[in-house]
């Protein structure tokens, strides 16, 4: 049956509609957490290392071989250098979308910066860790990376620098739905850069203006705009930057109906994916070739497509990117009439993920305008002190004029009765503005002590070895005292033991310096430890009497849920034992001299198991087996599930007797195992690395499974002849 004209043009009208969202979803959710890195390399003068360029195609190679040039970079106390290496360490993290990683880098970039004292590693090291930080969602601190690093450009300018701060703020904009100022950042970026210089730049911003432009509305506009960054690909090497304008060229290619050239795209995207090691980008080539498919009337395998981008998500924990995927393949499930079974599962999936983003909104917005009062606060106590100073002085000068006049009046008190009059006559304007100026005084310190009480904040004040002068009700409060019983107690009174020698270097930092921000460990009036986050000042006065002007926050949360995160980044979610990304911990925590060794566990005919008894019954006996494991190691070692059905123990500053005894508990005791099993084991030779002592203990592994099946063998060889 033909459709109506009317019906066709509403089609064709939502069809239009989809295509822009999608390319302002795939851009932005692609490139606003990774978008910005502009890695120094091709078409750049900016310092930079030979790893960062080699970190746009071979990431997790790079992340292999920086840790030893991390270490003698800081045996040889190079800072320099030491910058150069974290910013390639930041750049292959960004390029593998693993933003803690990024934002640890580009603090540690920061720091060897500062040391060296090069404005333009510090810079760029800022701007990386901003960016991490945005990827985040922590808006106020990445604002905050990014001021910094615009006050250090106006004492040392960059045009390449400068346009990075403004890509940056680009993002930024975008993050927070103000696509309008994106596109006007994006054109301040490139109206910086002169001449034919720093493509990669140029590319990026043309890429950001692009995106805002498809959010605004301005179709053909951002088809111009893309098409200009993708010519500028096409001059230097970066495949992830050509991926995301191979996400925007989808969009153009779907507007325009093209089919053919939608897939064409998806599986470039793909390739790229693959190339990179990166799933984000991998799910979206997925997510491409899902639509495309969708728009051919090919819904089977537009749902396939859809569910293996829905999975990649998934395992990445990209739950925004994963409520999309849902959305469409709950419309697509609808039309094609799948079983209730799988559309309550998505569906249910969807309402769970709905509700956690709207939740984890909610609480970042209400971290966000906690973080705004906190430094409203502080510029209300700038100011009270900048009063105060204006009024001293007013006080000053009105005191030395009156010291004038009195000396004028013992001159002259004694010739001339007019001058005398004249005196008492300005004697009485004085007075009358030194009672103006006293009220004033007095106006100004009451609501100062008002504005004191009613701040939320932790507020006090303490000399220079930590005695404290002052503490506002809500740090008393915390505290678990009046603010009358603090006044004069020290501050290390109640802080933990394990504190003290910090609040000693915190002291030490203020004399030096000035000022500092930190974390405290301090003790509650409940009596648990609380994580303070502060921010102090060392006030001088001509009299000699320094002291030290304070105000927190309680941040214990924040530091409980950073630490939970973390820790679920190193778990494997089905064991609870260590994942991969612990290897590279276990070995930097570890002296270098001290040895270590490692056990190869593998499953035997596990694949039987899966086959003969179901997956579920397979799982379970992963999840036994990594605890008999656990329960036969000792504290500081370490059970990690390398993948399948193959384990690791790591024995950290191991000997040869302890490997010994750890090995022969684990095959006398296998009656408990829930399964068969085959161990190898190696201890550190020397300095080698731990992929070196791994890749023994595997040849060990293999060895003994070898000799185990020949040993079988004859055996069996032997029963026959009998």
């Amino acid at each position: 049956m033909n459709s109506h004209p009317l019906q066709r043009s509403a089609g064709q009208a939502r069809l239009w509609a989809a295509s822009v969202i999608l390319s302002a979803v795939l851009l932005g959710a692609f490139a606003a957490v990774r978008d910005d890195a502009n890695p120094a390399g091709v078409e750049t003068t900016l310092p930079h290392h030979a790893l960062e360029d080699k970190a746009l195609n071979d990431p997790e190679v790079v992340l292999k071989e920086l840790p030893p040039l991390l270490r003698k970079a800081r045996d040889a106390g190079d800072s320099r250098e030491l910058a150069l290496l974290l910013l390639a360490k930041a750049n292959a993290c960004r390029v593998i979308a693993d933003w803690p990683c990024q934002r640890v880098a580009g603090a540690d970039a920061v720091a060897a910066a500062r040391s060296a004292r090069d404005p333009v590693l510090t810079v760029r090291s800022l701007i990386a860790q901003s960016r991490a930080t945005i990827a985040m969602q922590d808006f106020t601190r990445g604002e905050k990376l990014l001021g910094e690093a615009e006050l250090m450009l106006k004492r040392s300018p960059s045009q390449e620098l400068s346009a990075d701060v403004y890509l940056a703020y680009s993002s930024l904009s975008n993050s927070l739905g103000k696509h309008a100022l994106s596109a006007e950042y994006s054109q301040r970026g490139l109206d910086v850069l002169s001449g034919d210089t720093a493509l990669p730049m140029r590319a990026r911003l043309l890429r950001n203006l692009a995106r805002a432009q498809a959010q605004l509305g301005q179709s053909d506009r951002s088809d111009q705009t893309l098409l200009r960054a993708q010519l500028l690909t096409e001059r230097f090497n970066d495949p992830k930057l050509s991926a995301e304008i191979l996400l925007g060229s989808a969009r153009t290619a779907r507007l325009a109906g093209n089919i053919a050239a939608q897939v064409r795209t998806g599986r470039r995207v793909l390739a790229l994916g693959s190339r990179l090691q990166n799933s984000q980008l991998t799910g979206m080539g997925h997510e491409v070739l899902g639509l495309a498919s969708l728009d051919s009337g090919d819904r089977a395998l537009a749902i396939r497509e859809l569910e293996l981008a829905y999975r990649s998500f998934r395992n990445l924990g990209l739950k925004r990117d994963e409520l999309r995927v849902l959305r469409d393949l709950i419309r697509i499930s609808i039309d094609q009439g799948r079983p209730r079974a799988e559309m309550e599962a998505i569906t249910t999936r969807f309402l769970e993920i709905d509700s956690e983003i709207e939740q984890s909104d909610r609480a970042k917005a209400a971290d966000d305008f906690d973080a705004r009062l906190a430094y409203a606060e502080q510029e209300l106590d700038v100011l009270r002190l900048k009063d105060e100073a204006v009024l001293a002085g007013e006080r000053e000068r009105t005191m030395a004029q009156s010291n004038r006049q009195s000396r004028m009046l013992g001159l002259l008190a004694g010739s001339m009765l007019l001058v005398l009059g004249i005196f008492f006559m300005v004697q009485r304007r004085s007075n009358q503005r030194m009672r103006a100026t006293l009220a004033l005084l007095r106006e100004s310190e009451g609501r100062a002590h008002d504005l004191l009480n009613l701040s939320a904040g932790f507020v006090f004040l303490h000399d220079t070895e930590g005695r404290l002068l002052l503490v506002n009700p809500a740090a008393a409060q915390a505290l678990g005292r009046s603010s009358a019983e603090l006044v004069g107690r020290m501050l290390q009174e109640f802080q933990p033991r394990a504190g003290r020698d910090a609040f000693d270097d915190y002291l030490e930092r203020l004399r030096a310096r000035g000022e500092d921000q930190g974390v405290f460990l301090v003790r509650s009036g409940e009596g648990d430890h609380r994580h303070w986050r502060y921010s102090s000042r060392l006030s001088a006065p001509e009299d000699g009497r320094a002291y030290v002007v304070g105000n927190a926050v309680d941040v214990t949360d924040q530091v409980h849920q950073t630490r939970a995160l973390h820790e679920q980044s190193v778990r494997d979610a089905l064991t609870g034992a260590y994942n991969r990304r612990h290897l590279e911990i276990f070995e930097t925590s570890q002296p270098p001299a001290i040895g270590w060794a490692a056990i190869t566990v593998d499953l035997d005919h596990f694949k039987h198991i899966n086959d003969t008894q179901g997956h579920d019954r397979g799982d379970q006996v992963l999840i036994d087996f990594a605890q008999y494991l656990s329960e036969r190691v000792r504290g500081d070692d370490a059970v990690v599930r390398l993948g399948g059905d193959e384990f690791l123990v790591l024995l950290a500053q191991a000997d040869a007797e302890t490997l010994r005894a750890t090995a022969d508990r684990l095959n006398s005791e296998s009656a408990a195992s829930p399964c068969a099993f085959t161990l190898g084991s190696a201890l550190r030779e020397e300095r080698e690395s731990l992929a070196a002592t791994i890749a023994r203990s595997d040849a060990s592994m293999y060895a003994a499974r070898s000799a185990a099946r020949a040993t079988a063998a004859a055996s069996a060889v032997t029963t026959d002849q009998a």
